[in-house]
């Protein structure tokens, strides 16, 4: 018994002694901590100083000017012109964006562009030029509808008929597949109409027409027969 008592006593003194060894330790690694905080505290801004603090950093970093995606010749002539005359009254790239709320880049590029150019006016664009006008691109898709199986030599020979206007059957094929995706686009059907299912609609002269005897532009149907 005697034997039991002294193990459960030393068993308490080593447990005791493990919980004050933790405790300073504790205390030791807090103490860096709390010397960092009264520092800090110390070194706090009044509220006078804390309401100085936004102006002295707008006067360091600005507010940038957000990013637009236009393009410099889609400026219009006005702002084109106003950036060549402030640029002229010596003002730099950087305050004429910040003033007219564009990009730097297209500021310096529309200066160059009319110093080149000797005018704000867009110039042409390079390459070759369309072969075909929108009157003609009308004419064939007025075709297309009219006679939804019509094929690319009949085309070509309406066109020199009508439009007096010679154009290769490549031209042609291609100006009919553009004709045929605007079709396609133009007498598409409401989605919620058919369950979330997108069908062409079976209007007159749609050739890809699908289910669907209804139009989106209240087009009569094509029967079948």
């Amino acid at each position: 018994m005697d034997t039991t008592r002294d193990g459960l006593m030393a068993a308490n003194d080593h447990d005791s002694g493990h919980v004050q060894a933790q405790a300073v330790a504790t205390d030791v690694g807090n103490a860096p901590a709390l010397d960092q905080a009264q520092d800090l505290a110390v070194f706090m801004p009044t509220e006078a100083e804390q309401a100085l603090i936004p102006a002295a950093l707008h006067e360091v970093a600005p507010p940038s000017v957000p990013r637009t995606r236009k393009h410099g010749n889609m400026y219009s002539l006005e702002i084109r012109k106003l950036c060549v005359d402030k640029f002229d009254q010596g003002m730099k790239y950087k305050d004429i964006a910040m003033e007219l709320g564009m990009p730097a880049t297209s500021v310096q590029l529309i200066v160059k562009r009319a110093k080149q150019l000797g005018s704000v006016q867009v110039g042409q664009r390079t390459g070759r030029p369309r072969r075909t006008d929108g009157a003609v691109d009308d004419f064939i898709m007025e075709l297309m509808r009219a006679e939804p199986s019509v094929t690319p030599l009949i085309v070509q020979s309406k066109l020199e008929e009508h439009k007096k206007v010679k154009i290769s059957l490549q031209t042609v094929r291609r100006r009919m597949e553009e004709c045929s995706a605007q079709q396609r686009q133009q007498y598409a059907v409401l989605p919620d109409m058919y369950g979330g299912a997108s069908t062409t609609c079976k209007a007159a002269g749609n050739a890809m027409a699908e289910l669907t005897t209804l139009s989106r532009f209240g087009i009569p149907a094509v029967d079948d027969e």
